[in-house]
Parts: C-alpha cells; structure tokens; sequence
C-alpha cells in the first residue's frame, strides 16, 4: 500500500545510516510516492534498469526465454503435448529476443502466450505471434513501440475467424 511503503522506506532511509555494514537492496516502479521519500534522502545510490547496456538484457532475455521455453518447461507446462516435444528455433529465438527490447514484461508475455494451456499448441501461437508483429519496424527504439505490436498481436490472435461472430 502506498502509506505502508512510505513508512517502511523512510524506516530504512532513517536507520541503515546507523549500520555501516548494512546494505539493503530496493527495487521498485517508479511511482511518484517512492520517488518522492528517495528524493528526500540523498545518500543513496539509485540505478535504473533502463540504464543497463543492452547486450547485458539482452543476454538475460535470451537465457530467460530459453528456459520458459525449453523441452522441461514446455512438458511442464503443457503436459500433454504430444511427441517429439516443440522447440523453438534460434531465428525465432532471435526475433522474440529482439521483439522483446530490453523489457521484461514483453518476453514474459510472449512466452506466455506461446504456452497457453487452453491452445495447447506452442508452434501454431508462435506463428499466430510472428503474423502479428510481422510489420514491426526493429529500427524504432522506443520501448512502448514494441510492446503495442506484441500486444496487438496477441489481440488480433484472439479474434476468431469469421470476425462477425466474435463481434456478436
């Protein structure tokens, strides 16, 4: 709660001063009310995930990825997929890598998205996931860009065919 959190940060901003040996690691959104008790304190180190080179994400994408998405976890997942397990390729790998930017949230959904259990199907929603982004421009930086069209086309799989009854 916002009230809490003010309370419990301030508590820790307050105290760890008195505890040379104390580090304490924070992570949050930033929310205004965070911001605001951080501004108040200025002997803090503060990083930002956006700050981090983008080779690094990248490579915890891509290890991310292919564990959500590897044989262990797709049998887990989906249990009853049949024979030979699906895997992804490495240009898909790729790509979800590169649709995925240096934002979590992108490649969690996606990969969700691949493993849904009611569709059961993780090559067709990949290639329901690749259709829909397929116009994406990868030369546009900015980070909301990518996580409309992959939201976007995840909508559009969602739509049944024809659309009128979906409509209805």
């Amino acid at each position: 709660e916002e009230r809490d959190a003010g309370t419990i940060l301030s508590l820790f901003l307050e105290n760890a001063p008195r505890i040379p040996q104390l580090r304490i690691f924070l992570t949050a959104r930033p929310e205004p009310h965070i911001r605001a008790i951080f501004e108040q304190y200025r002997k803090h180190k503060q990083f930002h995930l956006h700050d981090i080179d983008e080779l690094i994400v990248e490579a915890d994408i891509r290890s991310y990825l292919k564990f959500r998405l590897s044989r262990g976890q797709i049998q887990k997942t989906l249990p009853d997929l049949p024979h030979p397990i699906w895997q992804p390729t490495t240009e898909h790998m790729d790509t979800l890598v590169m649709i995925s930017g240096k934002l979590f949230i992108i490649a969690a959904t996606v990969a969700n998205f691949i493993l849904d259990r009611k569709q059961a199907n993780p090559a067709e929603q990949l290639a329901v996931l690749l259709r829909g982004i397929s116009e994406m421009d990868s030369s546009d930086p900015h980070p909301l860009i990518a996580m409309d069209k992959v939201y976007m086309g995840i909508i559009r799989a969602a739509q049944p065919n024809p659309v009128g009854k979906w409509i209805d």
